[in-house]
C-alpha cells in the first residue's frame, strides 16, 4: 500500500535545484517567491504528463498562488489561537470595564 498517487520523489537539494530548473519561467518565478518552500517535482511531472491545471508556466502558477492562500490562512489561524511557531503567543485581555477590580486582588 502506498500514500502516494503521483510517485515518489527523492528529495534532495540537488534533485530540487534540479526539478526547479525546468519548468517555464512563470512558474519559476511563483516557487522563488512562494510563502513556503515548495517542492517543484511533483509540479514538474504533472506539467510534463499535460494534466490539467499544469499544462503552462501560468497555471503551475496559479497553483502555487493557491496553496500559499491557503497557507497564509492557516498560518492565519494558527496564530489567532496561538498554536504552533505561534505557542504562548496568546494576546492579552483587557476588561471592559475601567477600574473594576481584579479577582483575588486586595
Amino acid at each position: 500500500m502506498t500514500n502516494t498517487r503521483d510517485g515518489n520523489y527523492l528529495t534532495t537539494p540537488e534533485n530540487m535545484m534540479r526539478a526547479f530548473d525546468k519548468p517555464p519561467p512563470t512558474a519559476r518565478r511563483a516557487l522563488a517567491n512562494a510563502l513556503e518552500d515548495w517542492v517543484p517535482k511533483p509540479l514538474l511531472t504533472r506539467h510534463r504528463q499535460g494534466r490539467r491545471g499544469y499544462a503552462t508556466g501560468a497555471d503551475i502558477a496559479a497553483t502555487v498562488a493557491r496553496w500559499d492562500a491557503q497557507e497564509a490562512e492557516k498560518r492565519d489561524q494558527d496564530r489567532l489561537r496561538a498554536v504552533g511557531a505561534y505557542k504562548g503567543n496568546v494576546p492579552t485581555v483587557v476588561s471592559p470595564r475601567r477600574g473594576a477590580k481584579r479577582r483575588g486582588a486586595q
